[in-house]
């Protein structure tokens, strides 16, 4: 579903304002997650694959932080509780 206009786009996502999605598309606001998986639906793709580059941040943002948390509590991902 590629070319449709934001007038289009916001009566499919019952959206009042065709203005909010010019606003997700800037990267003023984002979307809810129902209207995230609505358009995942409609351009048949993964919703991480509509924001890739906010997602590639979270992603590298959890990793830092699961890093630093093993290392502050001891803990070393992929280890079995009995130490085997």
């Amino acid at each position: 579903m590629t070319g449709l206009s934001y007038k289009s786009l916001s009566a499919l996502l019952e959206i009042r304002n065709p203005r909010a999605i010019s606003r997700w598309e800037k990267g003023f606001t984002m979307p809810s997650t129902s209207h995230l998986l609505k358009m995942s639906y409609l351009f048949r793709t993964q919703p991480q694959q509509l924001y890739s580059l906010y997602y590639q941040e979270l992603v590298e943002q959890m990793q830092k932080r699961i890093s630093r948390m093993h290392v502050k509590l001891n803990i070393f991902p992929y280890r079995s509780m009995n130490g085997k």
